[in-house]
């Protein structure tokens, strides 16, 4: 125990700092190393964060340069971009619609992923164009965005995503059409009561789901179990459902 003892304590001394290391300045003329840069972004997020305001501004061009470089790993240009984003926030928009539009799929991602943080009004706008993006994963983010910061208008879009041929395969859902519905029936509205019964009769299971959590919160009623939704629930709405309109509460 008493070796264990020293031994953190040595190591304590020598190494105070997981980036103590790294030099720091304060000149504004001053652009860092590729070295020094790579070094920061390969730190923990605290102390990365810590580490990039320790160094001048000069040290922003250097993350875009090495966001856009696709010599460097996927890993590092995703740090580079979201870091850029953190240290010079909603400065660093116009950087970040650029990356929005970017060739490979994680810069896309990861500049709407930002966008979010500082300019609710601009991802907006750029979710709007990448929902429709070729990437699954980045349609999800799309997907996310625009129901948290939509209005009705992004509603109506969402609906029509759940048509789109890109979010099926071989006639079935993929999983981002779950998602959607699940988004939408957080809070749904009066008027699409129709559309969520329509989704009853989907095969994908989690559509039907979500369905359903949209219409008990539209009617005000639980039909079969009340814990969690079965697909003895689904039935039971079907069922409501095929009754004549004059029967519908």
């Amino acid at each position: 125990m008493k070796l264990s003892l020293m031994s953190f304590l040595t190591s304590a001394l020598l190494c105070p700092s997981l980036h103590a290391a790294i030099p720091r300045h304060t000149s504004g003329t001053y652009r860092p190393s590729a070295e020094t840069v790579n070094e920061i972004l390969r730190l923990p997020a605290g102390d990365r964060q810590r580490a990039l305001a320790e160094q001048p501004d000069g040290i922003y061009d250097s993350l875009i340069t090495i966001a856009r470089d696709d010599h460097h790993p996927m890993n590092l240009r995703w740090r580079a971009l979201t870091s850029a984003a953190q240290l010079r926030k909603d400065k660093a928009i116009p950087d970040l619609v650029r990356a929005s539009k970017s060739s490979e799929w994680f810069m896309r991602n990861a500049a709407l992923v930002s966008l979010v943080e500082f300019s609710p009004t601009k991802s907006v706008e750029v979710a709007r164009r990448l929902v429709q993006d070729a990437a699954l994963v980045v349609r999800s983010a799309a997907v996310d965005v625009l129901a948290k910061l939509g209005t009705e208008a992004e509603r109506e879009l969402l609906w029509k995503e759940l048509k789109a041929d890109y979010n099926k395969r071989g006639g079935e859902s993929l999983w981002i059409r779950g998602q959607i519905v699940k988004a939408l029936a957080e809070k749904p509205l009066q008027s699409e009561m129709n559309a969520f019964s329509q989704m009853l009769s989907e095969k994908d299971e989690n559509v039907q789901l979500a369905s359903v959590q949209g219409l008990e919160k539209i009617t005000g009623m639980k039909l079969g179990e009340p814990q969690k939704p079965t697909q003895k629930t689904v039935q039971l709405w079907k069922n409501y459902f095929s009754q004549p309109a004059s029967e519908l509460r």
